[in-house]
């Protein structure tokens, strides 16, 4: 049977012809999503915000604040990998998993319906299991534009996240190292992003190295990361701006579809403060998930061997 993560095929492959050319070094892999997203899309969203919104305060409601520094942050995040890749290392912005085909805008929709839907489920088995209550608001007139704001940011940074790690360190990493150190090493790199975030707790940062497990099954499993990048959009978008809920310890403060309560004395269950990505009902999900993509992949591998 063949092994699924070799790390001369699916994913990998196109970045496999690059490792005696101009391929980054191992430190270099490690490091840079740091230096991109502190120095470059970090830096970019704080010099836009005084610089920018500052005088132009008077023209813009404090609710685009959010959404436009997400996006020119994370935006810019995206520029300095591409910039990174074509001119670093000599390649093409494909070799990232975001060749152009038929079926990319199908591989990206499908992965934001069913980002949605596993926040949806999630979060519905959390209210079942407690006494937590959601409940509709809508959106108004005045709200509108924010909201839509909001989506497009949550787009954007979703793409970022993954362009980073499962489209730059995952294969570079395999190719370097293997594909089983590199599906650990970004997966464990992923959540380790995330302890600064208020709330963290032990089941929240297990449960961000199963979200980075779940994501790269995936686009190992599509050969491309167009549906992870839809994934990770809607997941956030369905947590901040759908139901209303603490996105990986963020309050977003702005509008949402839904309103929802979770007790506080049901943490193990609600997630506490860093919100439902730290439930252990959210563990399960993705444990579910990442196995049936993992048993999807074999199950492949298989067929392709005989």
């Amino acid at each position: 049977m063949k092994d699924i993560f070799r790390s001369e095929q699916s994913l990998f492959r196109d970045v496999a012809k690059e490792k005696h050319k101009k391929l980054s070094s191992t430190f270099f892999i490690l490091i840079m999503p740091v230096i991109v997203l502190v120095i470059g899309g970090f830096g970019a969203a704080i010099f836009i915000r005084r610089m920018g919104l500052f005088y132009l305060k008077d023209w813009f409601d404090p609710a685009f604040y959010l959404p436009i520094e997400l996006m020119i942050g994370t935006g810019f995040a995206i520029v300095l990998v591409f910039l990174i890749v074509k001119f670093k290392e000599k390649r093409k912005i494909s070799t990232l998993g975001l060749s152009i085909t038929t079926y990319s805008l199908g591989q990206y929709l499908r992965g934001f319906v069913l980002g949605i839907m596993m926040f949806g489920s999630s979060l519905a088995i959390i209210v079942l299991s407690t006494d937590g209550e959601v409940s509709f608001q809508g959106i108004s007139l005045r709200s509108m534009l924010p909201f839509l704001f909001m989506l497009l940011a949550w787009v954007i940074q979703g793409a970022s996240e993954e362009i980073l790690l499962r489209g730059y360190m995952l294969p570079a990493l395999a190719v370097r190292k293997g594909a089983k150190f590199a599906i650990i090493t970004s997966s464990v790199y992923f959540a380790a992003l995330h302890l600064g975030n208020s709330g963290i707790s032990f089941i929240g940062f297990m449960n961000i190295i199963l979200v980075g497990i779940f994501t790269t099954l995936y686009a190992i499993y599509e050969d491309s990361i167009w549906g992870v990048c839809g994934w990770h959009s809607a997941w956030n978008f369905a947590q901040g701006n759908l139901f209303g809920c603490l996105v990986s310890g963020i309050e977003l403060g702005g509008s949402s579809l839904f309103i929802t309560y979770l007790p506080e004395e049901s943490e193990l269950i609600t997630g506490g403060n860093f919100g439902p990505e730290a439930s252990i009902i959210v563990t399960i999900i993705f444990l579910g998930a990442a196995y049936s993509l993992y048993r999807l992949l074999r199950n492949a591998a298989f067929i392709s061997s005989h």
